[in-house]
């Protein structure tokens, strides 16, 4: 009986897992244009964005989010390498090394590369939509988690039937 239970467990978790695998794969196909939409959406509903701003923020988020993704994709391959290193080659400290310092160069590109979209958004805005971000505001309406955003997006692009 108990053999039964467990096969059927099985069975139901393997099949979760795949469903889930294809709705994380659709979700992650989004292209730039729908992130960028997405975060648009969110800034004009949080700070009421005129026209002019709008055009302006996503021209900057559009120009940036190439150099974003690639950094992202590259970081992406350096996990996938350091997963698939064996601890017992000889040179595998070296190599964890050389992985660390890639990954440490790349985040750091990442940030800066945020914190100046971040400053062009900012010097784009009014003095009151700048001091309601201050004041959290805006962050007030943001998602905790990267699940909740997740959640959130996925929620935009059926809404708008893209996914």
């Amino acid at each position: 009986m108990t053999i039964r239970k467990t096969i059927v467990a099985l069975i139901f978790l393997y099949l979760s897992g795949y469903v889930m695998a294809n709705k994380i794969e659709k979700f992650e196909q989004l292209s730039i244009n729908d992130i960028v939409d997405y975060k648009i959406e969110r800034m004009i509903h949080s700070l009421d964005l005129t026209e002019t701003q709008r055009i302006k923020i996503e021209a900057i988020l559009q120009s940036s989010s190439n150099q974003i993704k690639k950094n992202k994709s590259e970081l992406i391959k350096i996990k996938k390498q350091y997963m698939e290193m064996e601890p017992s080659d000889l040179e595998y400290k070296k190599k964890i090394e050389e992985l660390s310092n890639e990954i440490g160069s790349l985040t750091s590109e990442q940030l800066i590369l945020k914190s100046s979209i971040k400053k062009e958004i900012y010097n784009e805005l009014q003095d009151d939509q700048k001091e309601k971000i201050r004041s959290g505001g805006i962050r007030n309406n943001r998602d905790k988690t990267k699940r909740g955003f997740r959640k959130k997006m996925k929620q935009f692009f059926r809404k708008n039937n893209q996914i």
